[in-house]
């Protein structure tokens, strides 16, 4: 777990800040593109770092480790719609135009998936290195 916790870190840095690159430059047409996916990316970081505390809870009592990805689940959705919320009020506080907002919603949307992204060349990076698949022994 520790060697997918390393290798997760630096497949994810790399890639947001290759994507933190790419959206600056999109940014500089369309308002808000770096905002939005850097807060989006940063909170699905968090919410896999959370995940992480709660693999490494030793509890035997399955009954706790039930209530306790609920409870995680439960402050995953409070923490989003704290999040969304307040990139709305930062919006509507900011201009009354709809094209100059400064945090994009959809580029948040894009960033929390970079979660699920960084796990998928993860899993191919494993595969192309022969630790998983039909050949092993």
């Amino acid at each position: 777990m520790i060697k997918f916790q390393k290798k997760y870190e630096i497949i994810f840095w790399t890639l947001w800040i290759f994507f933190c690159v790419l959206f600056g430059l999109v940014s500089l047409k369309h308002n808000g593109a770096f905002f939005g996916f850097a807060v989006g990316s940063l909170c699905s970081y968090i919410m896999f770092k959370i995940t992480l505390i709660l693999i490494f809870n030793n509890s035997t009592n399955k009954l706790f480790i039930y209530l306790l990805n609920i409870l995680k689940m439960f402050i995953f959705f409070i923490f989003i719609l704290t999040i969304i919320y307040l990139i709305l009020m930062t919006n509507n506080l900011y201009t009354k135009n709809n094209l100059n907002y400064p945090i994009n919603f959809f580029y948040y949307l894009g960033g929390i998936n970079l979660n699920l992204i960084v796990i998928l060349i993860h899993y191919l990076l494993e595969i192309k290195g022969g630790k998983i698949g039909r050949n092993k022994k």
